[in-house]
């Protein structure tokens, strides 16, 4: 999951090859950015867990802010 996060950022810093960096310099890049995540409508549970737990922590432990993205399964078919 936080490779996922990682590559979904998006920041001032620059872009770098993640292949020559460390994890700490990994992390460093995608402090302070934030990431857009794009789910369904289906499932109220699953968005509010993403909202109250997994945003939260990603927060916490990586300075990463956590936009959901709503979207209607019915205007996705």
């Amino acid at each position: 999951m936080v490779s996922f996060i990682g590559m979904g950022c998006s920041n001032t810093k620059g872009v770098s090859t993640l292949d020559n960096l460390s994890w700490n310099q990994i992390v460093d890049e995608g402090s302070n950015s934030t990431v857009a995540f794009y789910g369904w409508g289906g499932s109220q549970e699953t968005n509010d867990w993403i909202d109250n737990v997994l945003s939260p922590t990603v927060k916490e432990l990586y300075n990463i802010t956590l936009s959901r993205v709503p979207m209607d399964i019915d205007e996705n078919t």
